[in-house]
């Protein structure tokens, strides 16, 4: 097989990983643990699907854009690739500088990059490193004016007890070094006019991203009507409503409305945010939208959001677990 990288053509032998065969030939990417843990050696194919096994442990809109684990991808033809970006290329060592839970399992993690100025945008993700080479995929919350200080605050959802999340909590404090790779995806605020409408729709854990876009929507003093709409399946899984509704005190182009499933004994219908958005916002033609969560959740309101009126360049996803 052959491997086409960075304008230049590279052999894979047969049984060989991705990984192995760049290395062999001295080209340098970023891995470390090699056992589909880590994700620092996340790569994209741009010549199609690659093959499953080497997706394992993504989320399903890196596995939709095609991106992989080279440790494990063991080309069936041959590929083109790429890495998701030149600063994934890069090391950035951080330490923690303070680590607490949020309600519905969910743990902010406040770091600060040594000699490195991470170039992010709220919403965006990074893959979060330890020294046990065991990593996790996690959203920024923080607003972009924040990375020339080197200071940058995700998000870890806890609810899938995965490997990096039992070991964070046990383990995670102050003081404690990391290393980030990133940043990571297309979810973020596009700064093209202050007057245009945004909406934003988050299930459960996927409200983080939508934080962080919140964050650089306000920052740049955003003038145009923002909705963010935060379903949950019962009321325990809401967090940050108070800072959100703080926001809105604040911000009075700016609307939460939290979509709680099932309140005490009165279930409400399924898809409960799909109904408020149709009620609140019926005409999104020219609106910037943005929506995260699992993908049930995200095609739905995908679909409702194009027959809308909303053009699909404008129409952003983040499918979560």
């Amino acid at each position: 097989m052959r491997l086409a990288y960075n304008g230049k053509k590279y052999t894979c032998q047969t049984d060989e990983t991705v990984l192995d065969a760049l290395l062999r030939q001295n080209i340098a990417i970023p891995h470390s643990c090699r056992r589909q843990i880590c994700l620092s050696c996340l790569m994209c194919s741009l010549s199609g699907p690659p093959p499953t096994v080497a997706q394992q442990g993504l989320n399903e809109t890196l596995k939709l854009q095609n991106y992989f684990l080279a440790c494990a991808c063991k080309p069936e033809q041959d590929m083109e690739i790429s890495l998701p970006q030149e600063t994934v290329a890069m090391e950035v060592p951080a330490t923690v500088t303070d680590a607490y839970h949020l309600r519905a399992g969910v743990m902010n993690i406040g770091l600060q990059c040594a000699g490195v100025i991470l170039d992010y945008k709220g919403g965006q993700s990074v893959i979060l490193l330890n020294d046990d080479h065991i990593g996790a995929q996690c959203p920024i919350v923080s607003s972009a004016s924040s990375r020339l200080t080197g200071r940058i605050d995700v998000h870890l959802d806890l609810s899938h007890a995965d490997c990096f999340a039992k070991w964070a909590i046990k383990n995670l404090c102050a003081g404690i070094s990391m290393r980030l790779y990133g940043p990571i995806g297309r979810m973020q605020y596009r700064y093209t006019t202050v007057h245009q409408a945004i909406l934003l729709a988050g299930k459960n854990a996927g409200l983080s991203a939508l934080v962080g876009i919140l964050q650089d929507i306000f920052s740049h003093e955003h003038q145009g009507p923002v909705y963010l709409f935060h379903e949950v399946d019962d009321q325990a899984q809401l967090y940050l409503g108070d800072e959100l509704n703080e926001i809105s005190r604040y911000y009075p182009n700016f609307q939460y409305i939290p979509c709680v499933l099932h309140l005490s004994e009165n279930p409400a219908p399924k898809g409960l945010a799909n109904q408020r958005i149709r009620q609140t916002v019926a005409d999104l033609k020219g609106w910037e939208v943005f929506i995260c969560g699992p993908k049930d959740f995200v095609n739905t309101l995908q679909k409702q959001a194009y027959l809308a009126g909303g053009n699909m360049h404008d129409i952003f996803v983040d499918i979560t677990k």
